[in-house]
């Protein structure tokens, strides 16, 4: 174990392909089941609809989530290197924390460090999550979350895709321990919230005047299960019982989770 203010490495990330069967098409579960739908406004109070809003703290019309506990301890440092604290999720271990630097005058992407530090100021992993992004412009890191020991994230397109030539927003699963990639979705998946829940990432993908869907993607492997469209981009996630809500910019959707899911 090693306190912050010990100097750590940051490894170098080892990329690796799509994995095989990850295409959105002929998906093992298929469209989600549509329960309801009503209209809301883009600004709508989460806890107003009958939802927590506890997976994106900072409001539905932001397109980064962040989520700083109000009783973070005192040695985990709000400032980085340069860089912001945006995510604080107690977990297990500890806290895992994300930091993001300034935005840049282009599209290089912005710089993103994760941690992991115990509840005793022990220091798991620091590391530099730019190394495990496809490129070095158009990218960044919306969403995040730790759990079973790796990362997932989005390197989500910063504009419209076509900025990109449409190589953005993979949903990626990184181990830190080791800066392995372990798995890479094909483009046009990811941005915004991410949830896991029971083996799966709950993720989504949608901008302005282009196609808009949520995704259900395997954990373990990065294969996509189910793909359901919607009217516009998700902008908050949550589950209760056995029904997902999707909060979009003006609806929010109630649909039935996948058996295995319930």
């Amino acid at each position: 174990m090693r306190h912050l203010d010990v100097i750590l490495v940051f490894f170098i990330a080892i990329p690796i392909l799509f994995p095989v069967g990850a295409v959105a098409q002929d998906t093992l579960w298929g469209p989600l089941s549509e329960q309801s739908r009503i209209d809301i406004a883009s600004d709508a109070d989460l806890t107003s609809l009958g939802l927590t809003g506890r997976n994106k703290p900072n409001g539905k019309i932001f397109r980064f989530r962040e989520s700083i506990p109000t009783d973070l301890p005192e040695f985990i440092p709000t400032e980085l290197d340069g860089q912001t604290l945006v995510i604080a999720d107690k977990v297990d271990a500890g806290y895992f924390c994300l930091y993001k630097g300034p935005y840049t005058m282009d599209a290089t992407n912005n710089r993103f460090t994760a941690m992991l530090v115990s509840d005793l100021n022990d220091v798991h992993w620091l590391v530099n999550l730019n190394s495990a992004l496809s490129a070095t412009q158009h990218l960044e890191i919306q969403d995040v979350r730790y759990s079973n020991g790796l990362l997932y994230f989005n390197e989500a397109c910063q504009s419209y895709s076509r900025d990109a030539d449409g190589a953005c927003s993979s949903l990626v699963c990184l181990d830190p321990s080791t800066m392995t990639v372990l798995w890479r979705t094909p483009p046009l998946t990811s941005n915004n919230i991410i949830l896991i829940y029971r083996g799966v990432v709950i993720c989504g993908y949608g901008f302005t005047d282009e196609p808009d869907y949520l995704h259900l993607v395997d954990a373990a492997s990065g294969a996509v299960l189910s793909t359901t469209e919607l009217d516009s981009a998700h902008d908050y996630l949550e589950i209760k019982g056995d029904s997902l809500w999707v909060a979009t910019y003006g609806s929010l959707y109630q649909f039935l989770l996948p058996v295995d899911l319930r």
